[in-house]
C-alpha cells in the first residue's frame, strides 16, 4: 500500500462522520440447494448465469458424468456448461473442447460461451447452436446483449458480432502498458464496454473503463487518468478494472481492485480533481470505508454507471477486517444486478467479513476460516444495506483458496458457483445436495441456489392465549394472525425460563389465510405455573419474532363452593356441596382443623354429582373450627384445580342435619 497523504486522510475522516445508519445484514442465506459438482479430476466453475430457462454453470469437468443428457459441441471435451433448474436439479449438459472461461446468457437463456476453443452461442436448452467462431484464437471473456449481439475479448482485440454471427467490428486496445480484463455489451445504446488497467509507471497501475460503438469509435472513458494527474492528486494506490456487466436494470456494473484507500475511486471518473460526494461514494460502516490499513492490502471497489456515458451513479469500497480492526483483503470475481438494481457480487475473502462466525447457509452456521474463502455479497440498490454477506465453509471445516467465480440472478431466483480447492480437506455446506460428497482431484465445483427475497415477514400477532390469560386446557390451542411467512417457530417456556417446546411449522400446515392455529402434540402443561409463548415468523429474507405472552393453565376448572357458606355455623355431620365442573370426572374433598385434616379419596362424578351439583357428607365432626375446599381433575390427566377455601364452625356434633333427613345428599 502506498503512503496516505493528509488530504486523503481528511477525506476519509469526513466519510466516517457521514456514515449512515445501516440495517442489519440477514444472518442466514436461505438456500434451496447447495451441492458439489464434479468427478475425480480437477473440476472448475468459472461462470454462472440465471435466466428464464434455469441456471447455467460453466467450467471444466474432465471425465465427469453429470447424469443427464449431454450434447458435444465443436467436438466435445473437458469443457462443460450445465443447465440446472432454478432449484438445482440437473437438466442437460453441453461439452466443449476445453475449459469454458466465461459465459453470459440473456433473459431467455440463450448463451454465449467462450474459451481456448473460441466462441459459440447456444439456444437455452443447450441442444441447438446459433453460431460459432473457432478461428479467432483463444477468447478469455465474452458478453451477450439483449438483442442477441455478442462481444468477445481476444488478447487486446475486441470483436462484436450480430445475432447471426456476422462480424460488425473489431479493433485493438493495445496501448503501452495496457491490460484488458473484461467486456460487457449494452445493446440498448449499442455500446461495447471494456475494462482493465494501464501500467502507467513502474510503480503505478491505473484502472480504466471505456465505451465504444460497434465500429470501435471511443464514446467515453472513466478513470484512465495519466500518471501525472494521479500523482498530482496524491492518489498513489494501484487500481485495476476487473469486471463489468450490464445488470437486468440496464445499468453498467463495475468492480475493481485497489491497493489501499487513497485511490482514484474516491474521485469523479471523468474529473480526478473532483472528490465524490457522500451520495456518490457510500459509506455505512468499517467494511466499506477504507481506513486503518497497513501493509499491502487488496481491497475492492464496485459501482453503478450509466452505460451510455460512463457517468457514475454511486459506488462503494469493500474490505474485510482483522481482529484488531485493521483493514484486510478481499477480491470481487463476478458482479451483476437484478431489475431493481440490487447488486450481487462474489469472490474470495480474507480474514474476515462482517460478523462472519454468525453467518448461516440454509440454517447451518458456517465453519472455520481459511484464507481466500468464497463469499457472496448482496447489496441494496442505494448501497445503504448489505442484505447478505456470507461465506460457505462447512461446520468444523474450511473452504480456503476457493473463489466464487460466478453469480447470477433472474427474477426471484439466484445462484452462485465456486471452484472449491481440495488440497487441504476443504468442505462447504451442503443443503439438499444432488452430489453430497466431493468428487476428488485437486478441485471440485460447488453451487448454491436460492430464492431472492429482501422483505422480512410481518410480525405475528398473538391472539390466544392472550397475555395474562388463564386457560382451561392443559394442551393449549395457540392462535395467531400472520400474513406472509413461510414458517412459524413456536417456543413455549416456563416463566422461569425452562424450555418446554420448540417446534417449526409450515404455513400450509397451520394457517388458513391469515388465521393460524396449532395444538402441539404431546404438550401437556400443569396447573400452578406461569408460561410464556412466542412465535418466530420466517421467510426467504429472514426471521421476525413476535412479542411474548404470559399465561397460566387451570384445568379442568375451579369448582365453585355452594354450602356451607363461608364462616357458617353448622351441625355435624353435614353435606358439603359445590357446582360440578364440566371437564372434571373426579373430585376430592379436603377438610382441615387445628388438630389435623381429613382428605377423601378421589370420588367419581357418577357417584356424587347430579344435575350440575355435587355433594359429599362428612363424618361426625367434633365441635370446633374447620376449613374446606374441593379439588377437581380429569383422569388420566394429572392436573388438579382447587376451589376456594371456606370456613365453618361446628357448634353441635352428632346431630343428623335436616338436609340429610330430606334426602338432598347428592347421588
Amino acid at each position: 500500500m502506498k503512503k496516505l497523504w493528509r488530504s486523503d486522510w481528511m477525506m476519509i475522516g469526513l466519510l466516517l462522520v457521514s456514515i449512515s445508519v445501516r440495517a442489519e445484514t440477514f444472518k442466514n442465506l436461505p438456500v434451496m440447494m447447495t451441492t458439489y459438482f464434479g468427478g475425480s479430476q480437477a473440476d472448475t466453475i468459472n461462470a454462472v448465469e440465471v435466466s428464464a430457462a434455469g441456471v447455467l454453470a460453466a467450467g471444466k469437468a474432465p471425465g465427469f458424468n453429470p447424469g443427464v443428457g449431454s450434447t458435444d459441441w465443436l467436438g466435445g471435451g473437458d469443457g462443460i456448461v450445465t443447465l440446472f433448474g432454478v432449484e438445482g436439479t440437473r437438466q442437460h449438459a453441453a461439452r466443449l473442447p476445453s475449459e469454458v472461461l466465461d459465459l453470459e446468457a440473456d433473459g431467455t437463456g440463450k448463451a454465449v460461451i467462450c474459451g481456448q476453443f473460441g466462441v459459440i452461442v447456444l439456444e437455452p436448452t443447450l441442444t441447438t447452436q446459433v453460431w460459432n467462431k473457432t478461428d479467432i484464437g483463444a477468447v478469455q471473456r465474452c458478453a451477450l446483449g439483449a438483442d442477441g449481439h455478442a462481444t468477445v475479448l481476444v488478447g487486446s482485440e475486441i470483436r462484436i458480432y450480430d445475432n447471426a454471427g456476422t462480424l460488425l467490428g473489431n479493433w485493438q486496445d493495445n496501448g503501452t502498458g495496457r491490460h484488458l480484463a473484461d467486456v460487457a455489451l449494452d445493446s440498448a445504446n449499442q455500446i461495447v464496454i471494456v475494462t482493465g488497467y494501464t501500467q502507467a509507471a513502474s510503480n503505478l497501475q491505473i484502472a480504466f473503463i471505456e465505451g465504444y460503438n460497434y465500429t470501435g469509435s471511443l464514446q467515453w472513458t472513466a478513470y484512465d487518468f495519466s500518471a501525472s494527474a494521479v500523482n498530482s492528486e496524491n492518489l498513489a494506490a494501484d487500481s485495476r478494472g476487473e469486471h463489468v456487466a450490464i445488470g437486468a436494470d440496464g445499468k453498467l456494473y463495475f468492480s475493481g481492485y485497489v491497493d489501499g484507500g487513497n485511490a482514484i475511486y474516491g474521485r469523479n471518473p471523468q474529473d480526478i480533481s473532483q472528490q465524490l460526494s457522500s451520495t456518490e461514494l457510500i459509506s455505512t460502516d468499517s467494511y466499506n470505508t477504507p481506513y486503518n490499513i497497513s501493509g499491502a492490502k487488496a481491497l475492492a471497489w464496485y459501482g453503478r454507471f450509466n452505460p451510455a456515458t460512463g457517468v457514475l451513479d454511486r459506488g462503494q469500497f469493500l474490505l474485510t477486517r482483522l481482529n484488531d480492526g485493521k483493514g484486510n483483503s478481499i477480491s470481487i470475481k463476478a458482479i451483476t444486478a437484478n431489475s431493481d438494481g440490487v447488486i450481487f457480487a462474489s469472490g474470495e475473502a480474507y480474514y474476515q467479513i462482517e460478523d462472519r462466525n454468525n453467518r448461516q447457509v440454509g440454517g447451518v452456521q458456517v465453519g472455520n476460516y481459511a484464507g481466500g474463502e468464497p463469499f457472496l455479497l448482496v447489496v441494496a440498490a442505494d448501497l445503504s444495506q448489505r442484505y447478505h454477506w456470507t461465506t460457505f465453509a462447512a461446520p468444523n471445516k474450511a473452504a480456503g483458496g476457493s473463489p466464487a467465480y460466478g453469480v447470477g440472478v433472474h427474477g426471484d431466483k439466484a445462484a452462485l458457483g465456486v471452484t472449491l480447492k481440495l488440497d487441504a480437506g476443504q468442505k462447504a455446506i451442503t443443503i439438499n445436495p444432488t452430489q453430497p460428497q466431493v468428487g476428488g482431484g485437486s478441485s471440485d465445483g460447488y453451487l448454491a441456489f436460492w430464492q431472492v427475497n429482501f422483505t422480512l415477514p410481518s410480525t405475528p400477532l398473538l391472539i390466544s392465549p392472550a397475555n395474562g390469560d388463564t386457560i382451561a386446557m392443559p394442551s393449549p390451542l395457540f392462535q395467531w394472525s400472520g400474513t406472509d411467512a413461510l414458517t412459524y417457530k413456536l417456543v413455549v417456556k416456563e416463566a422461569a425460563g425452562h424450555k418446554l417446546l420448540k417446534k417449526k411449522y409450515t404455513t400450509a400446515d397451520v394457517c388458513v389465510g391469515s388465521d393460524c392455529e396449532v395444538t402441539p402434540a404431546g404438550l401437556i402443561l400443569p396447573n400452578g405455573t406461569d408460561f410464556t409463548w412466542r412465535l418466530t415468523a420466517g421467510n426467504n429474507a429472514g426471521n421476525v419474532k413476535s412479542d411474548k405472552a404470559i399465561f397460566a393453565v387451570e384445568f379442568p376448572g375451579v369448582p365453585l363452593l355452594i354450602s356451607p357458606e363461608d364462616t357458617s355455623q353448622v351441625v355435624s355431620p353435614l353435606p358439603l356441596t359445590w357446582n360440578a365442573v364440566s371437564a372434571a370426572n373426579e373430585y376430592r374433598v379436603l377438610i382441615k382443623t387445628v388438630s389435623g385434616k381429613i382428605k377423601t379419596g378421589w370420588l367419581t362424578t357418577a357417584d356424587i354429582c347430579s344435575e350440575g351439583v355435587c355433594s359429599y357428607v362428612t363424618t361426625t365432626l367434633n365441635i370446633g373450627d374447620y376449613t374446606w375446599k374441593v379439588q377437581a381433575r380429569q383422569m388420566p390427566i394429572a392436573n388438579k384445580s382447587n376451589s376456594a377455601k371456606w370456613a365453618f364452625r361446628v357448634t353441635t356434633s352428632g346431630v343428623i342435619p335436616q338436609a340429610l333427613e330430606s334426602g338432598l345428599t347428592g347421588k
